[in-house]
This record gives C-alpha cells, structure tokens and sequence, in this order.
C-alpha cells in the first residue's frame, strides 16, 4: 500500500486546504437560514424564476421546510465545489509523476502496473468518500444545533448520490490524466466538462425547446436535492445515480484497457510543446501582446501560463452577467424575496438588512452578486497573488528568467501589469455582458453607468487583496504555504468582515477591512456616489501603491525566480 500512502500524503495542502473552505461554507450556509415561515415566502418568491428543477432538481409545494433549505442552498451547490477534490487529485494520477520526473522511479517498484494505478485510484476515492463524511458529520449535527432535526437515512442517502458523482469525476480525470501523461492538459479537460456541465444548466433553465441538452452534463445524474425533499428512504428514486455508476464502471473498464496497453515511458514531448506554446501563442482574449514579446518578456509569459485559469473564470463571470438579468422574479416576487432576507439575523442578510434591501430590479443585482462577486474574486486573487512569486520553482522557468538578466523587481513589475489586465478583462467582460442582458431584458440603460461604476470598485478591492497576497507571498518561500496563507488570508478577511457586520458589540472590526469601505450595494442600490466613495478610491490607491513599493524592496534581497 506504499504507493496508496504516498498519494494520500502528497495531496495532505489540498486536503487541509478543501477542509478549511469547506468548514466556512457550510456553516455560513447553516447559519443564514431564516427559519422555515421566512423560508416559505422564498419559495413563493423563487416559483417565477424559472424552471429550477431542471437544475436542482427541487420540487415545489414541499412548504419552507429546514429540508428545502439544505437542498437549495447546501446539496444544489455543494454538488459543484466537491468535485474539485476528485478532479485536482485524479488529473495527478501518473501525470504528476511524469512532471516531477519520478515515473522512472515509480515503475521501478517491484509491483504491477495495473496495481500502481488501482492503489492511485483508491487514494482518490477514499479522500472523495472522507470529504462526504466529514460533510454528513458537519450538517447533521449542525441541523441539531439549530433545532431541526433531518433524517439520518435522507441525509445518508444524498450523500450516497454525491459520491457517485464524486467517483465518475475521478475516474473522468483518471481517465484523461492516464491518456495524456499531463496533468495540465488533464485539468483543462475536467474544467471543460464541469464548467460546460453548468452552463449548459443555465442554458436550460431558460429555454424548454434546448431542455434535451440537461441529459449532457454531469450535474443532471446527481439528483441529491431532491433526496433530501423525500419525506422517507423509501420515497428515495435511485436511478439517476445507478446511471452514474453504471458509466463510472464503463469508464473504469476503460482506464484499465489503456493503462495496460499505453506505454508509461516518461513523455517529456508535451513540455517542449508548451515552451514553444509561450513563445510563439497568443492567447485570444489578449491578441495585443503579441508586439511586446521580446520588450516585456515576462509581461507576455506572465499571461501566457495563466491563460487556461483566465478564460474559465471569464467565461463564468461573463455567462453569469449574461443570465442574472433574466433571472429577475418581478417586483412582487422580490418583496417576498426581500422580506425573507430581512427576516435573517446573521451574516450576509444584516449586510443586505442594513441598506433596506431594494424591491426593485437593481436592489435585485446589488444582492445576488454580492456574495457571488467576492467568492469568484477571492479565487481569482489567491491564485494569481500566490503563483506570481513562487511558481517558477516548480514550472523549471528560472533558467529563461536569469538568462534574460532581468532583475527581480522588473520581472516582478511586469507579472503584477499581466495579472491586473488579466483581471480587469475579466470584469470588462462581466460588464460588457450585463449591459447586452440588461438591454436585451428590456430593463433599460439607466442602470448601466452606475453599475459600471459598482463593478469597477469591486475591481478596486480585488486588486487591493491580490498585492496584499503578493506582499504577504515575499516573505514566503514555500509554495504549498503561499498558497494555502493567501487564501486563508483573503476569506478569513471577508468572514470577520461578514460576521462583525452582524454583531453590534464588534461591529469596528468590520471597518478594518478593505470590503466595508467600498460600499458596492450601496452604490448600486442608491445609484449615487458620495464624497466618502472617492475618499476611499484615493485611500486605496495609495495603499496599493505603498505595497507595490514593499514588494519591490523586498524581492530585490530574496531568491524567488
């Protein structure tokens, strides 16, 4: 069980990583419920959104039921955070080998071929099938805690369903890392699959004649929401996951056929591949760098690495701008709407309570991208901030950097001017895609200069967060620490920010905080602009600009690239 230990050693950041964000997730979820007469009035509020069945599976007409909650908010999305673990594990499998250069090693062992790749297999799903434990642990007795009692076999039962889904994820990435020897192109295709499963989800939601396409991704055959529903194991339908586990059985049979016939021999062809990719490709969103190739060598390589992160999070971003216009209940179903978040005591609703929430379309987009705003930005700023400093130790990029005799700061200079342009076009798009929903919906355009302006701001935390994550990345040489310190630091910020907002007694430390001073609800809620909004920009300018100038001090004296 050698290689079955070493696996589940080697994945320990991920692990710790998954479990931490996990935690705060699920207990933010539990914690905002509303209580089931508010829940009712939701529901009524949700029915004219939309055909949601064909995306949670929810039924209606079930009342406002502790049940109902977990299965809208918990188990609808939880179903898509969770396959994160399978698939950055699975894409690992013998790929990550052949890119540290250990495949020679690993074959080496005195054991088979097919037992090497079923003990890689069982580390994944049994770190899969630990996730789905730790997660019945946590909402059951977290249902306890608040006085709502949910059926132990109901529960055990969605989780079963989740890890079906979790086991066909793994053998997809299984399958694809063991076919190309490449954990890079593995990861690309597993993204494409999951990413495209949700979107072809939303395509659904709002179009009857394409509602065929639901049968094509993933997320359809994992129908744990409406488990939870089921008022007794028995009522439970099961064959959505037999499905599943009949093409992860297909799809293991698979794996097995080209793990005995592919030859294992380290494959280094697809490394030369991506070194001639970063010096003659240029990525479609940025066509224009192409001039500053051989002027700002590490600008263009800077956004060259990150190109296949960039366009997943600007095609979620932009799709996201493009269907919440659409999504809009009407005003009646928003008062319902608004009055179930004003009936929640903590968290996020004291945000939304504390601006009056507004019934009307624009109150509508000042609440729902909040939340959603700053979870896909706290991504987006974790990665970027961490990888810019540290990822050249791993990515054997050093050689071409100190043969360019570029000092530290100037490299460092040019990949904080990639990732901001990165990260501005990625809002640019969200932007551009509001504004064709919001005229396409027939809402107008007077919200739209206003709306430009809340995003921009929130571009402005963004960026603020991601220089401190750079800042805080000088001072660290371990990449795995950088990493795990950096998204800790920016959700750990967000959380005291949420949770002092609600609490009187502590409401100052929210003020410490970059997310209190930028007022992005207000904004848009008001649509006006104060004296205070401008203040803040200046102030946090400043601050990026007091950063940037400790980041170039400091790199200049340590041996990062």
């Amino acid at each position: 069980m050698k290689v079955f230990l070493d696996n589940i050693k080697q994945e320990k950041g991920l692990i710790f990583a998954f479990l931490f964000f996990s935690s705060i997730f699920i207990l933010l979820i539990i914690m905002i419920y509303p209580g089931d007469e508010a829940a009712v009035e939701q529901v009524t509020g949700l029915e004219d959104m939309g055909d949601w069945e064909a995306i949670y599976g929810i039924v209606y007409g079930e009342g406002g039921e502790y049940r109902f909650w977990l299965a809208l908010f918990l188990f609808s999305y939880i179903g898509i955070l969770y396959t994160a673990i399978p698939a950055f594990m699975g894409t690992n499998i013998f790929s990550m080998d052949n890119d540290d250069n250990t495949l020679d090693l690993l074959m080496s062992n005195p054991i088979t071929r097919r037992k090497v790749l079923l003990e890689k297999i069982l580390a994944v799903l049994v770190i899969s099938l630990g996730s789905i434990v730790y997660l019945f642990i946590v909402v059951y007795f977290s249902s306890l805690v608040i006085g709502q009692n949910i059926s132990v076999e109901i529960l055990f039962a969605s989780c079963i369903q989740l890890f079906t889904l979790l086991v066909f994820i793994s053998l997809l990435s299984i399958f694809f890392a063991v076919l190309f020897l490449d954990s890079g192109r593995a990861k690309r295709y597993v993204g494409i699959i999951i990413v495209g499963s949700f979107i072809i989800s939303l395509v659904v939601l709002f179009s009857e004649e394409l509602e065929f396409l639901k049968y094509f991704q993933v997320f359809y055959y994992y129908d744990s929401a409406t488990t939870i529903l089921k008022p007794s194991i028995d009522q439970v339908v099961w064959d959505k996951a037999v499905y599943l586990t009949i093409f992860s059985i297909l799809l293991f049979g698979i794996i097995l056929l080209i793990n005995d016939r592919k030859d294992l021999i380290p494959h280094y062809s697809h490394k030369v591949q991506e070194k001639k990719a970063k010096e003659k490709g240029i990525p479609f969103l940025f066509f224009f760098i192409g001039r500053f190739q051989h002027r700002f060598p590490c600008f263009v390589e800077q956004i060259q690495s990150d190109k296949p992160f960039i366009y997943i999070f600007a095609l979620l971003l932009t799709v996201s701008g493009l269907v919440t216009p659409f999504m809009y209940p009407g005003d009646i179903a928003w008062i319902g709407l608004s009055k179930t978040y004003s009936s929640i005591d903590i968290l996020m609703s004291a945000i939304l309570r504390n601006h009056g929430v507004a019934t009307s379309f624009i109150g509508y987009i000042a609440t729902e991208g909040f939340g959603e705003y700053f979870l896909y930005s706290g991504i987006v700023a974790a990665f970027l901030g961490s990888k810019i400093i540290i990822r050249d130790q791993k990515s054997n990029t050093l050689d071409l950097l100190f043969a360019q005799s570029i000092p530290n700061s100037k490299i460092l200079k040019q990949r904080l001017a990639a990732i901001t342009l990165e990260i501005f076009t990625i809002f640019l798009l969200n932007y551009v895609a509001y504004i064709v929903s919001i005229i396409a919906s027939g809402y107008g355009v007077d919200y739209i200069p206003i709306m430009g302006v809340g995003i921009f701001l929130t571009f402005l935390i963004v960026i603020t967060m991601t220089y401190l994550i750079v800042l805080l990345c000088t001072f660290i040489k371990n990449p795995g620490k950088a990493v795990a310190l950096s998204g800790m630091m920016y959700f750990g910020i967000l959380l005291v920010f949420m949770i002092a907002h609600t609490i009187d007694q502590i409401q100052f430390l929210s003020t410490l905080t970059p997310f209190y001073w930028i007022d992005r609800i207000r904004i848009l809620y008001e649509q006006t602009i104060i004296l205070e909004d401008v203040i803040v920009t200046v102030l946090y300018l400043a601050i990026i600009c007091v950063m940037l100038f400790i980041s170039f001090k400091k790199i200049n004296g340590h041996e990062y690239f």
